[in-house]
């Protein structure tokens, strides 16, 4: 944890001012977790803990969040012990307080093991039984469009041409229409919680869509190879996951390392470079066969 700014401070303390449920709290302390284009608190009160999420402006490559939607994703799966339980939000003001939860949260290395992979497959599982029409996903769209905001620069001509022509071979592999389902759409380790038993974090991209692209998410993000990914989907299928044919698998990771390098690109494009970018534009530009020396 670092500690908050003056301006950063100032806000979340105008912010917890709005909660009912904290209006009676005398001692609050905030130290800020992390900033961008949200930032989020730790607020501990007398007797207990809360995560303060602040939304910043919206940005080129993302919608405005939609408090309202993830508010009731929340209060949905928390009363599943899915996910942390929402205490207050106010989407006017880009306000969301959930409780705190005790433990940490994944490694990367940790979504090698077994250990990990079957309890997660089983929380994805049952977070997929939710028929969801709100809020559809479409990675083949959003792909699209960054990649027409890389043709406006011959720096990316190779790349994007490249991912370009593999999108176009397996746009087909996404069928958020057959479904939708309720699913997570942003799978990183950091977003997995394990506590007394393993919870996932920060629903603002949640919305409906196709079950087995979470899965795909989980295999590219983390590199998995073939033994972690046998045993999670083998366990997300005993418990209860849809069937799913190996060479759909296969198409909707190379749809997820398009998306990722693709929104990785953007990103450098418009001037944001940051590390945790360049190791996932790394690793799918390598399973895309696509050289990449942007961030060198």
């Amino acid at each position: 944890m670092i500690g908050a700014g003056p301006d950063l401070l100032l806000a979340a303390r105008k912010a917890l001012h709005r909660v009912p449920q904290l209006a009676a709290s005398r001692d609050v302390h905030i130290d800020l977790l992390h900033g961008g284009n949200h930032s989020s608190f730790l607020v501990e009160t007398e007797d207990t803990k809360f995560v303060l999420r602040l939304a910043g402006p919206a940005a080129a490559l993302a919608a405005a969040p939609d408090i309202d939607h993830e508010y009731a994703v929340l209060s949905l799966l928390s009363a599943e012990d899915l996910a942390p339980r929402p205490v207050y939000a106010d989407p006017g003001r880009g306000i969301l307080l959930v409780c705190y939860l005790d433990g940490r949260v994944l490694s990367p290395a940790d979504l090698q093991l077994p250990d990990y992979l079957e309890p997660l497959a089983t929380v994805l599982a049952r977070v997929h039984r939710h028929a969801w029409d709100r809020k559809l996903a479409d990675p083949v769209a959003a792909t699209k469009r960054y990649l027409g905001m890389l043709d406006r620069s011959s720096r990316f001509r190779v790349p994007v041409a490249a991912m370009r022509r593999r999108l176009s071979a397996v746009s087909g592999c996404f069928e958020s229409a057959g479904f939708p389902v309720l699913c997570h759409n942003d799978l990183m380790s950091g977003n997995i919680h394990k506590g007394t038993k393993l919870r996932l974090l920060d629903w603002e991209y949640a919305g409906g869509g196709d079950p087995w692209f979470d899965i795909a998410t989980l295999i590219c993000y983390h590199d998995m190879g073939a033994e972690a990914r046998h045993c999670l989907v083998d366990a997300y299928r005993r418990r209860g996951g849809s069937a799913m044919r190996a060479e759909r698998l296969d198409g909707l990771c190379v749809l997820v390392d398009c998306q990722t390098l693709a929104w990785s690109l953007a990103r450098l494009a418009g001037g944001v470079a940051v590390e945790a970018d360049a190791r996932l534009a790394r690793s799918a530009a390598a399973r895309l066969g696509i050289a990449e020396t942007f961030w060198d």
